[in-house]
């Protein structure tokens, strides 16, 4: 920066600088806010190019009918639940035979 002194005087090369950074400051925010709008272009168009946002869709319609279909489940479940003990309550109990409370059948022994 030396070199600079033989052409010009301190004081023109500090002003020089400092309207330099000042318009630099402007100039960078302007460079960044293009390159994200920028970027949000580009990335729009890779997403429909490769129909990522049609498959997050068509995900997002799946995982709802899953939701449904668990709830369907659940409900079924419970009514089965309340079916069976309401059977098992109203059934009369068998007694069954001390020999056969006794011995162990080959499922028993194997587990």
């Amino acid at each position: 920066m030396d070199f600079l002194y033989l052409f010009f005087s301190r004081d023109e090369i500090n002003q020089f600088f400092s309207d330099f950074f000042k318009q630099a400051g402007a100039a960078i925010a302007i460079i960044c806010i293009s390159a994200l709008i920028v970027f949000l272009i580009i990335r729009e168009l890779i997403c429909w190019f490769w129909k990522i946002n049609a498959g997050l869709k068509e995900l997002s319609e799946v995982n709802d009918n899953l939701s449904k279909i668990s709830k369907a489940l659940e409900k079924i479940s419970n009514t089965m639940a309340k079916n069976q003990k309401a059977l098992s309550a109203s059934a009369p109990k068998e007694k069954v035979p001390e020999k056969a409370k006794k011995s162990k059948s080959r499922l028993d022994t194997e587990l």
